[in-house]
């Protein structure tokens, strides 16, 4: 008796858990996997069509799908999804690790469109696919751009659960989440249909959908619960849903075991005689066009008290940066976007020949801490610049702030001179303790007539065509390549006579970049090559921008192996997006354990709150560091 009530009790929870999810409004198919293959509800077609899966016990909740090289399953995707906007979700058990493997597909449908197009997620994409990326491509539509790219790291053997929302239209949208957390939300171009109908099935764990063929990328791993609903769920509906798992803590923490795995090492920093710790604790500091938070002394009074009371040393200061100087210079204009809406701020800080940059270093050092003056070095464009410079502008246009008109072209041996001109007045006139440059790159690519006549007179060859095809060389021919070197020569050359004025005004002043740590540096045509800068010794660090959740730590751990100056190369993390206070904190204590003696760095001040000081001042900055550039300044 006692048998039969409890195989009762097991056939009502199941069809409970039928009834329901057949009732969820929208819900247009879902599979759990318990029982069979098929759908257990769908709109249309519940039949799944398969190739060398199989079904496992170790399902997330009960049996689940698992998928190996050479197999995958599907749905009807053409009768059972909407075609205006929806919501795919299900648990995924990946077999593979993001950064230290060649990309997979998640899922692949294809398209009812004008074009051969695909509706797809992948761990990587099929045309972005080096080992140590970690970007995740959710495509709506490929032909019309119509897609997100988010950074995350895929572990082994780790449950994730994964929601790709999406609303066509102009007025449309298209988000993902990841264990109920919104990765990434962004609005359609114009131009998306309202409608964007599915062609056939949508097929899990391979790229068939897409009817491309690029080896082998199949999504090995175990699905389960596949939930898809006819329109864009709410972020509290995707939230709710994956809180109903009740091991859900246990997919957080383990969601990133490489971060969980440094944290529990103890901390060992490098220290002085006297046993204080020796690290730099940057911090990047800019206005906003709200606030003012160094220009007058009441400003740089408050900002200083509180980088000082979080732990950081070292203040990375927006100085220069596209409409011009926020210091008194002959030597560039005065910012031109602050003189005409903050006139009022502009004329305190300036007062009775105030200068700001100068009062603000005095500070600082009265309170221990360094400035390093951050100087954007390809930045501006026409309307930056007051009548009468020299002709050193793109042929390419920019718009900013209600403005529009031609970038700055580094090529140009007029806007060298310039811009070399401003970093060296800086250097000389103020009692600064490093610097960093940013926008270290030609930023566009021009092809005006100087252009085009100049790269005929070096190379021989034709510089339009040789730029459309760059990306279809060989790995090994683009460093090589003439375009490549006419990219990267004014850069470099700016960076080469920087250093030399450096070495004569003041010999020990580090040099730094902002710029991404790739081992691969010749992927793009900005010139942009920083492990070759430090190779070289035209600057003594670089630090990598990294504003997004996760980060290709095992590309830069390769990076750190075969650089013979390991701790010149930093990250410098984010804390701007509300999702990213904690997790900046989270990742500043994995570099300071995993690559001690590389400077730490936040990106930026005026989104560290109270409570963020408070956590950075009980925990990693708990006890004071000093500023250290010996083992960073390369001679």
């Amino acid at each position: 008796m006692k048998i039969q009530i409890y195989f009762q009790m097991l056939f009502l929870v199941f069809i409970s858990s039928t009834l329901t999810a057949e009732n969820e409004s929208g819900l247009v198919l879902y599979a759990s996997f318990d029982k069979k293959i098929d759908a257990d509800f769908a709109h249309s077609d519940k039949k799944a069509e398969f190739n060398n899966i199989i079904q496992v016990k170790e399902g997330k909740i009960n049996s689940g799908i698992k998928i190996t090289s050479n197999s995958w399953f599907a749905f009807n995707a053409a009768e059972n999804f909407g075609n205006r906007g929806g919501t795919i979700m299900f648990w995924l058990k990946p077999e593979w690790n993001t950064a230290s493997e060649l990309g997979h597909t998640i899922f692949s449908a294809g398209l009812d469109y004008e074009k051969p197009a695909y509706f797809a997620l992948s761990d990587k994409w099929w045309e972005h696919t080096e080992i140590g990326r970690q970007h995740v491509y959710f495509f709506r539509n490929n032909q019309e751009g119509n897609n997100i790219v988010v950074k995350h790291d895929f572990s082994i053997n780790q449950w994730c659960h994964i929601a790709c929302v999406w609303k066509n239209g102009n007025e449309g949208f298209k988000e993902l989440y990841i264990n109920g957390k919104l990765k990434k939300s962004e609005k359609n171009k114009t131009g998306i249909p309202e409608e964007n109908n599915f062609k056939n099935k949508i097929f899990f764990g391979a790229d068939l959908g897409a009817e491309v063929k690029h080896g082998d990328r199949w999504g090995v791993g175990i699905y389960d619960e596949i939930k898809v609903y006819d329109k864009p769920l709410a972020k509290d509906e995707i939230t709710a849903e994956f809180g109903k798992v009740d091991d859900t803590r246990e997919v957080l923490r383990n969601e990133k075991p490489w971060l969980t795995a440094v944290l529990a090492r103890d901390y060992k920093p490098r220290r002085n005689a006297a046993g204080t710790i020796l690290e730099n604790r940057m911090i990047f500091l800019q206005n906003s066009d709200n606030d003012d938070f160094w220009l007058i002394d009441e400003s740089a009074d408050k900002s200083l008290t509180r980088i000082k009371a979080a732990g950081f040393n070292i203040v990375l200061l927006n100085i220069y940066h596209f409409f011009g100087a926020f210091y008194p210079t002959e030597t560039a204009p005065r910012h031109m976007y602050y003189m005409k809406n903050h006139k009022d701020l502009m004329d305190k800080a300036f007062q009775n020949n105030r200068d700001p940059l100068k009062e603000f270093i005095k500070k600082a050092h009265a309170q221990g801490i360094q400035v390093c003056p951050s100087i954007s070095v390809v930045s501006g464009f026409r309307p930056s610049y007051p009548p009468g410079v020299p002709e050193f502008f793109s042929d390419v246009k920019q718009k900013a702030w209600g403005m529009e008109g031609e970038v700055v072209d580094v090529h140009k041996e007029a806007y060298r001179k310039y811009i070399l001109n401003v970093m060296e007045d800086i250097v000389r006139r103020y009692d600064i303790d490093a610097v960093i440059l940013d926008y270290i790159r030609t930023k566009v690519f021009c092809t005006c007539t100087f252009c085009q006549a100049e790269y005929k007179k070096e190379s021989g060859r034709d510089l339009i065509t040789d730029k459309n095809s760059y990306t279809d060389l060989p790995q090994e021919e683009k460093e090589k390549s003439a375009i490549y070197k006419w990219q990267c020569e004014p850069v470099d050359d700016i960076l080469i006579r920087f250093n030399k004025a450096v070495r004569v005004l003041k010999p020990d002043l580090p040099i730094g970049v902002f710029s991404h740590l790739y081992i691969i540096e010749n992927k793009d045509l900005q010139g942009r090559r920083p492990l070759a800068w430090v190779k070289n010794k035209y600057i003594d660090f670089a630090i990598s921008m990294c504003y997004e959740s996760g980060i290709n730590h095992e590309e830069i751990d390769l990076i750190k192996k075969i650089t013979s100056r390991p701790d010149a190369l930093s990250l410098i993390f984010g804390n701007f997006k509300d999702e990213m206070r904690e997790e900046s904190v989270n990742l500043l204590a994995f570099h300071q354990k995993k690559w001690t003696g590389a400077s730490l760095a936040l990106y930026e001040y005026r989104f560290m709150d109270d409570k963020q000081i408070a956590v950075l001042n009980s925990g990693i900055f708990k006890e004071k560091a000093q500023p250290s550039w010996d083992n960073i300044l390369n001679r």
